[in-house]
């Protein structure tokens, strides 16, 4: 971008440090009005408003958070929730608890209507695809018995779809091929039109996309009906249809209701989908834009022990294991040794006991992966571990204890110790995809120096609304004086004229005083000088 190249961990942070920077801003705002309201509802007390802004600035009140929940797709793997981890440490943040998105959809739903029973949480979002089936007790305990999802499928590849038939229309009727590489611009365009039209097509049956200045034209038009979307939709309704036929056969659940999240199941044609392959009750009157976001604030809330009556039980999307040799194999062969199985629950502890296959083998070497497969190929590869400083001894008598602990956050932490003499080695994970302590340090303070010039150049903003603002007022002021003088200097001519009839009064006389008062301050209603906090 622009001759850089970002991690996603940089441009995850990016997002997570606006989003943290507006809700301090609102927190901000919203104590300044309720304090604001107090004042004015508090009798005779009046004040202007920018003394009311210094005297809040004065108190020195902070809006600062630090403590976050964050909600992953359930289908995320270990290193995935890792990079997101990294990624709020970048932007200054702390998760206090990473939550599945589906089951923070569940929390929410359950927080506003009272249910239980078997419950399937379809969620379709623009990249992703997550289904979760949670056995809910009515006194709101929410277990996770299994998910299943695609981290590669969602609303996203309709639009795909949708843009690959545009583009095909475009080059039969104005005999334009249009390529990223050559018109990228148009297909930024063209890419936004096309997700509006699917939006608009999921409330309407037929939609006109228009698009003016178009590729030399004047307009371009392109008309598709909700059919016909459906139709280019079907190879990813049938990825669809799969991922949550698979999911629930795992389960082994017979299903009282389902739930769909994301706005991509705003589509008609999903929730018919859906209706088609639970049959179970759908259960409506949720926001399935904002349902993840509601359910991770009511998770905020668990943990600060401000709601009591919630209790999650979370589970492991995939299989974790190391890579071990098979028994009797002459060949070297390698297989999958399983620690903590898929759809375990959160959180969980196990532990395994290992041997060296080596004579006087002084450094075990474990490999971590992650999935369902006995062959250590097809499965996710986590990291390397290392274990150094073994005593010298014949293979096979050595006794190396791993364990895998994944805590209530989600995050995968691994130990081994030497039985010997039950002390426990340093293991580090040296997978490329985990950013080193050194990086993420650099970048944390690359971070809060961007923040520190975001908030001098907001309040540098401000100073010079406020100086305008200002102005504004002393033209105002100045107009007035001006056109007071002017109706002064007119009474006073009549009153040189008639100085029999002129009977002067007290408010008069009070008004004299005061300008007399304010002379050696303002000229003309405007300071002699302006101070403000930069001087």
């Amino acid at each position: 971008l622009g001759g850089k190249t970002y991690r996603s961990e940089q441009v995850v942070a990016e997002m997570l440090q606006h989003l943290r920077l507006n809700a301090e801003r609102y927190m901000k705002s919203q104590v300044e009005n309720r304090f604001y309201e107090i004042v004015q509802n508090s009798g005779n007390l009046q004040f202007p408003d920018t003394m009311l802004h210094e005297f809040i600035d004065k108190q020195g009140l902070s809006f600062s958070m630090k403590d976050v929940v964050l909600t992953v797709p359930a289908y995320f793997n270990d290193n995935q929730k890792r990079a997101m981890r990294d990624s709020a440490e970048i932007a200054g943040l702390h998760i206090k608890r990473l939550l599945h998105e589906p089951t923070a959809a569940a929390l929410a739903y359950g927080y506003q209507q009272s249910y239980s029973g078997h419950l399937a949480v379809i969620d379709l979002g623009g990249g992703t695809l997550d289904i979760s089936i949670l056995d809910v007790a009515e006194e709101k305990i929410y277990e996770v018995q299994s998910v299943g999802g695609d981290t590669l499928l969602g609303g996203s590849d309709i639009d795909r779809e949708l843009i690959r038939h545009v583009i095909r229309n475009i080059k039969a009727n104005l005999g334009v091929d249009i390529r990223e590489e050559t018109h990228s611009q148009e297909i930024a365009r063209l890419r936004d039109a096309c997700e509006n039209m699917k939006i608009q097509l999921s409330s309407v049956a037929q939609y006109t996309m228009e698009l003016q200045h178009f590729l030399n034209k004047p307009l371009y038009t392109f008309t598709l009906t909700q059919a016909e979307l459906e139709e280019l939709s079907q190879p990813i309704l049938d990825r669809i249809r799969n991922t949550v036929e698979k999911t629930i056969r795992d389960s082994n659940s017979t299903l009282n209701c389902f739930i769909l999240v994301g706005n991509a199941t705003r589509m008609p044609i999903v929730g018919e989908l859906m209706n088609t392959i639970i049959q179970a009750r759908c259960l409506r009157d949720i926001n399935p834009g904002t349902v993840v976001a509601t359910g991770a604030a009511l998770q905020g809330a668990v943990l600060t022990g401000d709601l009591k009556d919630a209790l999650i039980l979370d589970v492991v999307p995939h299989s974790l294991g190391i890579v071990i040799r098979k028994r009797d194999s002459s060949s070297r062969e390698r297989e999958m040794s399983f620690l903590i199985e898929r759809n375990s629950t959160i959180p969980i502890c196990k532990t395994s006991t290992y041997t060296t296959v080596k004579d006087d083998q002084k450094v075990v070497a474990i490999e971590i992966y992650q999935g369902e497969s006995h062959i250590p190929q097809r499965n996710h590869h986590l990291g390397n571990f290392s274990l150094g400083g073994i005593n010298p001894a014949p293979a096979g008598t050595k006794q190396i204890e791993v364990k895998f602990d994944i805590g209530a956050d989600c995050i995968l932490t691994v130990t081994a110790v030497d039985q010997e003499t039950r002390n426990a080695q340093s293991v580090t994970i040296t997978d490329t995809t985990i950013l080193s302590p050194e990086v993420k340090e650099r970048w944390g303070q690359e971070f809060k120096n961007k923040e520190h010039a975001t908030t001098l150049k907001e309040q540098i903003g401000e100073v010079r609304r406020e100086i305008e603002k200002s102005i504004s007022s002393y033209n105002n002021r100045i107009s007035s004086t001006e056109q007071a003088i002017q109706e002064f200097f007119e009474l006073f001519t009549n009153i040189t004229k008639n100085t029999q009839n002129y009977n002067p009064t007290i408010e008069q006389t009070r008004r004299i005083q005061e300008m007399f008062v304010e002379k050696d301050t303002f000229s003309y209603g405007v300071p002699r000088t302006y101070v403000d906090r930069f001087t």
